[in-house]
């Protein structure tokens, strides 16, 4: 059983530390198969490399279902001026449930207990909308 403890540690260290450079890696990818190379230059001379790359670095994001973090300045791949970091769900549900151990159900800067929020009676939950404009998949359903 504690092997299984410090297996499942060393995978979450494993994949923190790849889904952070998951587009760059993606990218050293393209660069590095001929095939792939060839049709990323094509896509690029009907674009732009900024084109093709936002594109591409959206679908990662989609397909993984990541949450974005930082610019990184100096990625490995050629291909890139720079690309969004990224984490898996999970790390920010760890980073939350941190966060409540340390704080409980303290406010962060009074240090008073939060009240509840009393249910109002006979008024609809408001949806939560999207700001900025919506954005179809990026992915054939």
């Amino acid at each position: 059983m504690a092997s299984d403890l410090k297996a499942e540690q060393l995978g979450k260290k494993v994949l923190t530390r790849f889904t952070r450079r998951i587009v760059d890696q993606v990218f050293l990818f393209i660069q590095n198969d001929p095939e792939l190379f060839q049709e990323y230059q094509d896509a690029v001379r009907e674009s732009t490399s900024n084109g093709v790359n936002s594109v591409l670095g959206r679908m990662i994001t989609e397909a993984y279902d990541l949450i974005n973090l930082n610019k990184e300045k100096r990625p490995e791949s050629r291909l890139l001026k720079k690309y969004t970091r990224h984490a898996v769900r999970w790390e920010k549900e760890d980073l939350q449930l941190q966060k409540k151990v340390m704080y409980g159900d303290q406010d962060l800067f009074s240090l008073k207990p939060v009240p509840d929020k009393p249910e109002k009676k006979g008024k609809k939950e408001k949806k939560l909308r999207k700001r900025g404009p919506e954005q179809e998949s990026l992915f054939q359903e």
